[in-house]
C-alpha cells in the first residue's frame, strides 16, 4: 500500500529553501561529533544520536497522525538502513582520526557520486559539463585528502579521510534509495523508519567492536544537540525537500553544509588546511558548480 500523500508537495523554491536550511543544521555535526568522541566510543555516540532521532521523528509522526506499521514493509526501507548503517559508521569512525573541516568538505562531495546514480536510475540529464565536473572533484578530493605527499598515504589522518569517501560514496545510495521510498512513504515516515532500525545494529557494533564502557556525561550535552538539531530534525527537512527537486540539485544545495562545516571547524577547533588542501576544497566546490550547471528544470516526479 502507498501510503505517500500529496500534500506535501513543494514548490521548487521552497524545496531549496527547506534543503538550504537542513544543510546549515548538518553543517554543525562534524565540530560536534570531533568534540563528542573525546568522552565516548564512536558506535555508542552514534547509537545514541540515531536513538534521540527516532524519538523525535515518532513524536512527530504522532502528531501528524502519519504513523503507521506499514511503512517497514518497503524493501527500500530495509537497504537504505543497511547501506545507511554503513556510510554514518564510517563517517564517525573516520571523524576519530581527520579534522572536521576535511571531513565537512570530504562528506559533502556526496554529489559527485549523486550525479551518475541520478543518471543511471531517474534519467536525471547528465551532460559532458558534469561528468568533467566530477572528474575535476575526484582530483580535488585527492588533492584534499593526501596534499600529494608521500607520507599521507600511511599516516592515520589518510585512513580517516578513506572512510570519509566510503561515507559520501554509500550516502549517494540512500539518497538514490530515499527517491524511490519518496514514492511510497510520507518524508516523516521514511526518516522515522529508518531512525528506528539504525540504533540496535549500532550498538552491537560497538559491543563486538568499540569500547562500549568508554562513556562520560560529559558527552551527554553534545548527544542530545546531534540527536535533535543534526539528526531528525534537518533529516526530515532534507527528505521533504526532495520531493519536489532532482537529486543533483539536492546534492548541490547540501553542498553548502561544506562550507560552514569547514569555517567552523577552522574557527572553534581550529583546524589548518594548508594552501595545499585550500586548493583541493577550491577544486571541490568548483566541481559542485560543474556539476550543477545545466540542471534539467522539469518536473520531478517522487
Amino acid at each position: 500500500m502507498n501510503d505517500r500523500k500529496d500534500d506535501d508537495r513543494l514548490t521548487k523554491n521552497q524545496a531549496i529553501s527547506l534543503t538550504l536550511l537542513s544543510s546549515l543544521m548538518f553543517s554543525t555535526s562534524y565540530v560536534a561529533i570531533k568534540i563528542g568522541l573525546e568522552d565516548i566510543d564512536p558506535f555508542l555516540f552514534e547509537a545514541a544520536i540515531v536513538a534521540i532521532g527516532a524519538l523525535i521523528a515518532f513524536i512527530y509522526t504522532l502528531y501528524r497522525k502519519t504513523f503507521t506499521m506499514r511503512i517497514f514493509r518497503h524493501w527500500e526501507v530495509w537497504a537504505a538502513s543497511a547501506i545507511g548503517l554503513v556510510s554514518i559508521s564510517l563517517q564517525f569512525v573516520g571523524l576519530t582520526t581527520t579534522t572536521a573541516s576535511k571531513g565537512a568538505l570530504i562528506i559533502g562531495s556526496t554529489v559527485i557520486f549523486v550525479a551518475p546514480l541520478a543518471a543511471l536510475l531517474f534519467r536525471e540529464k547528465f551532460t559532458g559539463a558534469k561528468a568533467f565536473g566530477i572528474l575535476i572533484g575526484v582530483f580535488g578530493l585527492i588533492t584534499l585528502t593526501t596534499q600529494w605527499s608521500p607520507e599521507a598515504f600511511s599516516s592515520g589522518e589518510f585512513a580517516g579521510d578513506l572512510l570519509l569517501l566510503g561515507s559520501a560514496a554509500t550516502g549517494a545510495i540512500v539518497w538514490a534509495l530515499t527517491r524511490r521510498g519518496l514514492r511510497k512513504l510520507r518524508y516523516d515516515q521514511w526518516m522515522l523508519s529508518l531512525h528506528t532500525i539504525y540504533p540496535i545494529p549500532i550498538i552491537l557494533m560497538s559491543y563486538f567492536f568499540g569500547d562500549i564502557g568508554n562513556v562520560s556525561w560529559n558527552a551527554l550535552p553534545v548527544v542530545v544537540y546531534l540527536g535533535i538539531f543534526c539528526t531528525s530534525i534537518p533529516a526530515m527537512l532534507w527528505a521533504k525537500g526532495l520531493g519536489a527537486i532532482s537529486l543533483t540539485v539536492s546534492a548541490t544545495v547540501i553542498l553548502s553544509e561544506s562550507v560552514f562545516g569547514t569555517v567552523l571547524g577552522r574557527l572553534i577547533l581550529g583546524d589548518q588546511l594548508g594552501m595545499i588542501g585550500v586548493i583541493g576544497a577550491v577544486m571541490v566546490f568548483a566541481a559542485i558548480y560543474v556539476v550543477s550547471r545545466g540542471e534539467d528544470p522539469r518536473k520531478i516526479e517522487s
